[in-house]
């Protein structure tokens, strides 16, 4: 066997180690949050909201996302963040883990998702506020709670 064959399939084994492990670590798709555990989709909210006057948070997500997992364990989990979108919102479920979906186009189209997580606030159907990325539970809060004014 020559030496650029035994390096080629050294390294594949080598990614295939190392996504083993990252995903061992994430433990894999996280629970969905309380908040969102209707898994209420993005039609149904907005026509909850129409009837409530509640604005709509979509919580933009997939399941092969890794840092979408550490928000559903970690910001999203602290009862203050349950407790306000319970109070406060309606909650949409927007699960782009197969993009091809007619519940994921049509979210995609309304939302214009560039990454993964996103949290929108939506009032009146129109998006008021966004945030990307995994965020400690202080910065969601202060995001939540400046929605209100």
């Amino acid at each position: 066997m020559n030496k650029s064959f035994l390096r080629t399939w050294g390294f594949i084994l080598l990614l295939l180690v190392a996504f083993a492990l990252l995903r061992w670590q994430l433990g894999g798709a996280a629970p969905t949050p309380a908040a969102f555990a209707q898994h209420t989709s993005l039609k149904d909210a907005l026509t909850q909201s129409q009837q409530t006057g509640k604005p709509v948070i979509v919580m933009a997500t997939a399941d092969w996302c890794g840092p979408c997992q550490t928000l559903k364990r970690g910001a999203l989990t602290d009862p203050r963040v349950t407790a306000w979108i319970g109070q406060h919102a309606i909650a949409a479920y927007a699960d782009f883990t197969d993009d091809s979906t007619p519940e994921a186009v049509d979210a995609q189209a309304l939302l214009g998702i560039q990454a993964y997580p996103t949290l929108l606030l939506l009032r009146d159907g129109h998006e008021i506020s966004r945030i990307e990325g995994v965020v400690p539970v202080g910065e969601l809060l202060d995001w939540l709670h400046a929605a209100e004014g």
